[in-house]
């Protein structure tokens, strides 16, 4: 009976310290404290920024987050195609916009009208958008469908671009 208790606990220890170790995948979600530095970087890589517009209390957000940009993230196939970051619209964090300054991320959200949390843009180095926004999470079976294809025709406008400027 006691070895039933034991393996008890130590089936809810483990549940739980998986639980715990899931929240923290979150929590070290990249932040963009600073899009000027990542403008530069995209730019020096030629890919493009996706930035999903987020709320703490968007359950939908968080299934994106967990589901979708964080095994994106963890995979590593997309390093090379994507920079991936999150604003936490309702949060009033600052962030440093592609012009070096100082603003909300409220404000930042504000510059690109958006409406609906969640909201994911792509965008070039510059801030410009690139592809149609994907907004809401609507069918979870086309989801990945959509980001890919977002990224891949903001990869084709940013090679069209280098070609045109040449």
């Amino acid at each position: 009976m006691q070895l039933l208790v034991r393996l008890s606990q130590y089936i809810i220890l483990s549940y739980i310290l998986f639980l715990n170790q899931s929240y923290a995948d979150e929590d070290n979600f990249p932040q963009p404290t600073n899009f000027h530095l990542t403008s530069e970087d995209a730019k020096i890589k030629n890919i493009p920024i996706m930035v999903l517009f987020s709320s703490v209390y968007c359950d939908y957000c968080k299934f994106i987050k967990e589901e979708f940009l964080n095994p994106m993230i963890k995979s590593g196939d997309y390093v090379d195609k994507v920079i991936i970051r999150v604003v936490e619209d309702d949060q009033g964090d600052e962030v440093i916009d592609f012009n070096d300054k100082l603003i909300e991320s409220g404000s930042f959200s504000d510059r690109y009208e958006i409406v609906f949390i969640p909201t994911i843009l792509f965008i070039d180095s510059n801030g410009k958008e690139l592809a149609d926004r994907v907004v809401g999470l609507g069918n979870v079976e086309y989801f990945g469908g959509f980001i890919d294809d977002a990224i891949e025709n903001s990869q084709l406008k940013i090679n069209l671009t280098l070609v045109g400027s040449r």
